[in-house]
């Protein structure tokens, strides 16, 4: 019996217990104190009925040299947005891949793993990162790392990995899985362009505010690939707080 069905026939037993103890109908009053106990239940079993609609997950590279998820590969502790309705506490990882996330409600590892369709999670939280699933290229939708937001202006990165195949264990196939990559997106209003470096970022800019970006950048000695999350920080606030007074 796995631990979803341990976790429903206690909710059964639970509530059986309960309506044989004051032998009455359910009434109206009665009905909160079934929601009370289910939430109850659900509370000890950390159980959620609405994320157990997933696949139950099967790593078809488990003997690929690398791995296809993002960062370390292990599970961390974030949240989801699933069906319009927010999960804390939810230990997941992010396969990059093939753009899927897989999530796992049991942290005594007991195999309860459950791949979730992507089309129903809107974003996450995974290891100190915040993921979005919106349309930047060909109208698709995929994640994309937020890096900065605002109502003038967003960096968005892609994150990617390739496969290729090795048979030098002899007739075996292996896998093997590329180091991360990443493309870099800056989105100004509504218009979204993907840039390589300093050059090709200045370049994205409106033409009233390349000038002071780019010396913002030569004198903070800033390069666009290498920044670290706080000097990404910086530099979009500058960009902002530039293109705001711009338009004035």
């Amino acid at each position: 019996m796995n631990f979803y069905s341990k976790s429903l026939v206690s909710f059964v037993v639970l509530f059986a217990a309960y309506s044989a103890c004051f032998g009455q109908e359910i009434t109206e009053t009665s009905d909160i104190d079934f929601i009370s106990i289910y939430n109850e239940t659900k509370e000890k079993y950390v159980v959620d009925p609405l994320i157990q609609n997933g696949v139950y997950y099967e790593n078809p590279y488990f003997n690929a040299q690398g791995h296809q998820f993002f960062r370390d590969g292990k599970f961390h502790e974030g949240s989801i947005v699933f069906r319009e309705k927010q999960f804390e506490g939810v230990r997941l990882k992010y396969d990059i891949f093939n753009q899927q996330l897989i999530i796992n409600q049991d942290p005594d590892m007991h195999m309860q793993v459950n791949l979730l369709p992507g089309n129903l999670v809107s974003e996450f939280h995974t290891n100190g990162s915040y993921f979005k699933s919106i349309a930047l290229e060909d109208d698709a939708l995929r994640y994309y790392q937020v890096m900065y937001e605002s109502a003038e202006i967003s960096c968005y990165y892609y994150w990617h990995k390739n496969r290729s195949e090795s048979h030098e264990a002899g007739e075996y196939l292996i896998y093997v899985f590329s180091e991360p990559k990443q493309k870099s997106y800056i989105k100004i209003e509504d218009l979204t362009s993907r840039y390589r470096n300093n050059r090709s970022f200045v370049k994205c800019l409106p033409e009233g505010v390349k000038s002071q970006v780019k010396t913002y950048m030569k004198t903070n000695k800033i390069d666009i690939n290498e920044a670290d999350k706080y000097a990404l920080e910086e530099l979009f606030s500058f960009c902002q707080l530039t293109i705001s007074q711009a338009k004035k």
